[in-house]
């Protein structure tokens, strides 16, 4: 069976962390796992892709990550699964051919890429970046307007739509705790 790679992407704030988690520790609905992993018998964060600093630093990134991840996929069996934490930084387009996302599947080329889009009503996703503003160090996000999140949005469907004839893509709906399994997003 051939590994599989999920990438996982969305907003700032959508939830790709907490979906994530949840899926690794096996609490997520049956039918929503069957949708994103199908057949892995075991799944692993890349926990690398979460790094804080690392995502902070796009340059560290782009030099590390592909390695790291083929390193870690190398060394799982063939019925898991492998989730990536994706940043904006991976996919814009004008470093598509070496960016980190290109350069992963290139160093990976026996594993299956998907690519999960975490979509988030764009207003639940400005309450979470007020919520986060509040926090310490949160003078970012508390500046951060209701226009720059729609604006996040629309980058986010342009950059992914423009994969999903390449890459099987699935659009997991945050704005809940129930996490659905969607359309496209309009």
């Amino acid at each position: 069976m051939t590994k599989l790679i999920l990438w996982f992407f969305g907003q700032s704030g959508a939830g790709k962390a907490t979906l994530m988690r949840q899926l690794r520790d096996g609490n997520v609905p049956p039918r929503l796992t069957g949708d994103l992993s199908a057949h892995a018998r075991r799944v692993e964060v890349c926990g690398v892709s979460c790094d804080t600093e690392m995502n902070n630093d796009w340059r560290q990134r782009e030099r590390h990550l592909p390695q790291l991840v083929r390193r870690q996929a190398e060394g799982l069996p063939g019925t898991a699964a492998l989730m990536i934490k994706g940043q904006n930084t991976d996919l814009y387009p004008h470093r598509w051919s070496s960016g980190v996302f290109r350069a992963v599947t290139r160093t990976t080329p026996s594993c299956v890429h998907r690519i999960v889009f975490v979509w988030c009503e764009p207003g639940e996703v400005y309450r979470r970046w007020q919520q986060r503003g509040q926090k310490k160090g949160g003078d970012y996000w508390r500046d951060q307007s209701m226009s720059s999140c729609r604006q996040e949005l629309e980058d986010q469907l342009k950059w992914i739509g423009s994969l999903r004839s390449k890459f099987r893509v699935v659009c997991v709906d945050a704005t809940h705790a129930d996490y659905k399994v969607r359309d496209w997003p309009t």
